[in-house]
């Protein structure tokens, strides 16, 4: 008798061990898409009004949504380095090692903040700039092809 219990708890641990469930098709399917950065200022940053000798901070968010790491550099433009004193021009290095995989589905985020202060010019009263975020980057991009083989090629 107790050998039939092991055989029937044994039997029931195989079948729903095995069973065919549901597949998450996010999971399965991580590999695939057409993202790869996402960026945007916080919000907040810069300020939309500034004033003679403010300080200020600019900081861009960072997410890596494609299936490899993201290296490579941001560049802030658009922008009179004389009058926005503290912000550089120069590149900003992006390092995000965290990707999409099976077990990650959201990638990896990277902050990246500059500060500064704003130096009006003699005589001027107003001034207005759109301030610019550019990455360049390196990454990589699968892709396959099926192709099948047989004896009679047409």
């Amino acid at each position: 008798m107790h050998k039939w219990i092991m055989i029937i708890v044994l039997a029931s641990i195989l079948l729903v061990s095995c069973g065919t469930g549901d597949r998450d098709e996010t999971k399965a399917n991580w590999r695939t898409g057409t993202q790869a950065i996402e960026m945007s200022f916080l919000q907040g940053t810069p300020p939309t009004v500034l004033y003679d000798g403010d300080v200020f901070d600019i900081a861009v968010e960072i997410w890596n949504r494609g299936a490899s790491p993201l290296v490579g550099d941001l560049y802030l433009t658009g922008f009179d380095d004389s009058i926005f004193s503290g912000i550089t021009k120069r590149p900003l290095p992006i390092s995000v090692e965290q990707h999409k995989t099976k077990y990650n589905t959201e990638g990896g985020y990277q902050l990246i903040r500059e500060s500064g202060r704003i130096l009006m010019p003699e005589g001027s009263d107003t001034f207005s700039t759109t301030i610019k975020a550019v990455a360049c980057y390196f990454y990589e991009t699968m892709s396959d092809v099926q192709v099948c083989g047989g004896s009679g090629a047409e």
